[in-house]
């Protein structure tokens, strides 16, 4: 069986793909991944085959470029829900620039090669299209929580002008099969089938340190704050220095995993602060009790299938639609990054840290996780399908 597996030009949306790809190369089938040409490079790292096709859409350049409603304030704002759908729009009409730019090779890639299947993680825009071109099956699987219910009514808009220049009505993004690794209390629904899959940790390339061996002397603390608002938004939606600075002087070992280009502004670390970089979050959650971060969905999946405690900061919105879903678990709190109070915050790390409740409840989540089907459970299914 033959593959086209196809992203955006974004990591954390590609890695949560990779198992599946891994799944099928090691069941025998021929897997490729269409992308744009400077994405080769991640494609090729995670092991996998890359076809470069179109052309590269400087993504955080693009959405500054993009026109503003009035009503959704500077990037560097706070979300607040009125602003919410502008902010989203403005994405989607990123990510479609980049189906755009790939499309076309894209297509007349596929139809050299003759894919059996197709399958693309949600804002891979291009995947359907040449599934619905072909005539063959598509797949769509989830990196995270499902939020094309936010991103729906933007995207069938965005999509008409693409789905008319291929002569389709209009290009279905959800696809007739979605593999989906969120415990059920976190899914979506949606149209078609929902096939649950183990959510298999892979963060790219990476070395464990030697310290990673020892067991930690005091709760261990992961702060990270994710890559996007490095590129999307600047500085000013970066907290991670206010969150170390409270637990600067609580009974806890903390490593900051965050860019190396963002250390300058965490000044002179504590001794109890470690700078790590970009440490893959897999090795690195494994030995740690709690994690805060900004309430991204690549770090979110990696500390649920690790069963651990979050406290969550979220700015934009995807990640206020990650917050408020996943708090009523009891696994996660959560305090909005424009209403930031260190004590707030306090309480809110020492209660993940000390308290039963939530680490029970990120547990439970964790072994429901754990009990889903493997990527290689699924691969006969995939075949099934074509």
């Amino acid at each position: 069986m033959r593959v086209l597996m196809t992203t955006w030009s974004w990591a954390t949306h590609f890695y949560p793909v990779v198992p599946i790809g891994w799944a099928l190369r090691a069941a025998g089938h021929e897997v490729r991944v269409a992308c744009p040409p400077g994405f080769a490079s991640v494609v090729a790292g995670s092991g996998l085959t890359p076809v470069p096709v179109g052309a590269d859409v400087d993504a955080a350049d693009f959405m500054y470029r993009q026109p503003r409603a009035a009503d959704e304030g500077s990037p560097d704002e706070p979300v607040e829900d009125r602003r919410a759908p502008s902010r989203l729009r403005r994405a989607v009409a990123t990510i479609t620039a980049c189906a755009e730019n790939i499309a076309d090779d894209m297509v007349e890639f596929a139809r050299q090669w003759r894919p059996d299947l197709i399958i693309h993680e949600p804002m891979g825009y291009a995947g359907p299209i040449v599934a619905q071109v072909l005539g063959v099956p598509a797949v769509r699987v989830l990196w995270a929580l499902d939020i094309s219910e936010l991103t729906r009514p933007a995207e069938q808009e965005l999509l008409a002008p693409l789905a008319a220049r291929f002569g389709l009505d209009a290009v279905d993004t959800y696809s007739p099969v979605t593999i989906d690794p969120n415990p059920v209390s976190l899914r979506t629904p949606s149209p078609g089938e929902h096939w649950p899959v183990r959510y298999v940790p892979h963060n790219g390339p990476g070395v464990v340190p030697d310290w990673l061996f020892e067991p930690p002397q005091r709760p261990r603390v992961c702060v990270t704050w994710g890559t996007s608002l490095a590129v999307i938004g600047g500085n000013s939606m970066f907290h991670a220095p206010v969150v170390v600075d409270v637990l600067a002087d609580m009974d806890a070992e903390v490593v900051v995993a965050v860019e190396d280009s963002h250390r300058q502004y965490f000044g002179n670390l504590p001794p109890n602060v470690r700078h790590v970089g970009r440490l893959p979050l897999d090795p690195l959650f494994a030995g740690c009790a709690a994690v805060v971060h900004q309430s991204g969905g690549g770090t979110m999946m990696n500390a649920l299938v690790h069963g651990l405690p979050q406290v969550l900061v979220p700015h934009v919105p995807d990640q206020v639609y990650y917050a408020r879903r996943i708090e009523p678990t009891g696994a996660a709190s959560h305090l909005l990054a424009s209403r930031l109070d260190t004590e707030t915050l306090r309480g809110q790390i020492d209660r993940m840290l000390h308290e039963q409740k939530p680490r029970a409840a990120a547990e439970s989540i964790r072994d429901e996780m754990r009990g889903f089907p493997t990527p290689s459970d699924l691969v006969d299914r995939l075949v099934a399908l074509t």
